[in-house]
């Protein structure tokens, strides 16, 4: 099940969704507390390098950055939800994975000189991203528990699609 949701994810990144608005942060949150961590790393990059295929590539620095914002994401997902599943634990490791992303993907746009070297650069730089941490948030929440809620259903329903998530 785990490459299904990954397929879906890649894919959905030709849909037309709101800049922001894409299930990778939410899939890296599940891969984390469901996979172990370098299938949930390998896993989670799928997604982000079909991104940069389907959507365009752009500053290599920046690629960079996103991609390891987003590996660091499945961190949090490992953290708070790989032992214990609630909706407060939900909710830290969507913060978390979010601003994980936002700080990262920031300082990846600082760095490959969109804003000047400075602290006042880099200070621009993240309150230029304020928007998009709080559509990540929301996109994030969403995501994770459409992918636990499809995670249920199928355990429930088509237990023999999911032996690699047995707990």
């Amino acid at each position: 099940m785990p490459y299904i949701l990954t397929l879906l994810v890649s894919l959905s990144r030709l849909l037309p969704l709101p800049y922001g608005v894409a299930p990778v942060g939410g899939f890296a949150l599940y891969a984390g507390s469901s996979l172990s961590l370098p299938r949930a790393i390998g896993l989670t990059m799928v997604p982000v390098l079909a991104g940069f295929v389907f959507v365009g590539a752009f500053n290599p620095i920046v690629m960079a950055a996103v991609a390891l914002g987003f590996a660091l994401s499945t961190l949090a997902g490992r953290w708070f939800l790989a032992k214990r599943r609630t909706l407060v634990r939900g909710g830290a490791a969507v913060v978390t994975g979010a601003l994980t992303f936002y700080f990262i993907s920031n300082a990846g746009v600082w760095l490959a000189g969109y804003y000047p070297f400075t602290a006042a650069g880099l200070a621009d730089s993240l309150i230029m991203g304020l928007p998009f941490l709080r559509i990540a948030i929301v996109a994030d929440a969403f995501y994770l528990m459409l992918m636990f809620g499809i995670d249920a259903l199928g355990r429930r329903y088509a237990p023999h699609l999911f032996p690699a998530l047995a707990r």
